[in-house]
């Protein structure tokens, strides 16, 4: 999958990770840490698709997945949930949506700062 994805062949990419998906015999209860993976990597691929709502789905259910386990959202969850709902507002022309995208991208850095003080590439 993540070949077809470096390749720009995106559409392969998500009918082989949606095949990787049916071959896990555990469920997101049991094994939230790889559901949490594998949802960020959905989230990855429809967005590269362009299709931002279900990037946006994918990647609400990061973090439905972790506050299940009693973890909280990372950084990262924010940044693509940012990024994604400034997508998203752009696309659909609802320019007011983007004060949303800013509030999670700008939460994300902070986090970031929190998580990761010595990284200054963010």
């Amino acid at each position: 999958t993540t070949v077809r994805m470096k390749q720009s062949r995106y559409q392969e990419a998500l009918e082989m990770y949606k095949e990787y998906e049916t071959l896990i015999h555990f469920s997101p209860e049991e094994a939230w840490e790889l559901y949490d993976t594998v949802y960020r990597n959905f989230g990855w691929i429809y967005t590269s698709l362009r299709d931002f709502p279900k990037a946006l789905e994918y990647f609400e259910k990061c973090v439905s997945v972790k506050r299940a386990h009693g973890v909280p959202a990372h950084w990262f969850d924010q940044w693509d949930l940012g990024k994604t709902h400034a997508r998203l507002s752009l696309q659909l022309g609802r320019f007011e949506d983007l004060a949303l995208a800013a509030q999670l991208i700008g939460e994300a850095l902070e986090m970031h700062r929190t998580a990761e003080p010595s990284d200054s590439i963010m």
